[in-house]
Parts: C-alpha cells; sequence; structure tokens
C-alpha cells in the first residue's frame, strides 16, 4: 500500500473512532449537562446538535475560547446554577478544590467540587 493510501487509512480510521465516542459522550451525559472541552471534541458535538438534532439540552464550553484565568470563574458559574460538568481535558481546568472523575459511560470525566468555588474577582 503506497504511503499516502496508509496516511489515508489511518486518518480515516481515527476519524471513525473519534466521531464514535462523541456520540457516545453526547448520547450518555445527563441531561442539561455541559461539556467543556476543546477543538477536538466541541465542534463535533456541536455538529451532532445543530445537523443532527441530538441533545439540545447539552450545553458546550471550547476552552479555545475561555482564557485560563477565567476557567475557575466558568466552573463556579455552572456549579452555582446546578448543571452537572463534565470533561474531556481535566489537564487544561484548574484543580484547586475541583475534582475529576473518571465516567467510563460517557468516556470522560465528571467535575465535582470539594469545597464552593469563589470565582476571582468575586
Amino acid at each position: 500500500m503506497p504511503a499516502p493510501a496508509i496516511r489515508l487509512f489511518i486518518s480515516s480510521t481515527f476519524s471513525d473512532l473519534k466521531a464514535e465516542r462523541d456520540q457516545t459522550i453526547i448520547r450518555r451525559l445527563p441531561p442539561n449537562a455541559v461539556f467543556i472541552a476543546t477543538w477536538a471534541d466541541v465542534p463535533i458535538l456541536e455538529y451532532l446538535q445543530l445537523v443532527e438534532h441530538q441533545r439540545p439540552d447539552v450545553e458546550t464550553v471550547n476552552l479555545f475560547f475561555v482564557p485560563a484565568d477565567s476557567r475557575l470563574q466558568l466552573l463556579a458559574g455552572h456549579t452555582q446554577r446546578g448543571h452537572p460538568m463534565y470533561t474531556s481535558e481535566p489537564e487544561l481546568l484548574p484543580h484547586d478544590g475541583v475534582v475529576f472523575e473518571y465516567d467510563g459511560d460517557c468516556e470522560c470525566y465528571r467535575i465535582g467540587c470539594q469545597k464552593p468555588l469563589d470565582a476571582p474577582g468575586h
């Protein structure tokens, strides 16, 4: 098999696995969940919502558009509103008072709080 064909095969196989994983995520999140991630997951979940009309109750947040110093405030706001929060990128979120528990059902991490989160500046 020529090198370009191998790259195409590997790329399409990875793409299929990624799409399958994102289908699992959106199907398994609880009602009114917030999924906080990056370009690797959020656009695919938004596609499933907008084009395939799946799970309009799930809110997606792309961390690319949330500055690092605003992420604690983001978590605090959703915690105060009682939204269940999940992520595929725990390493990109603050860890002070925040816990991440792997959830095999949705193949992502449930975000929890050990203490009330105080957003900076509040």
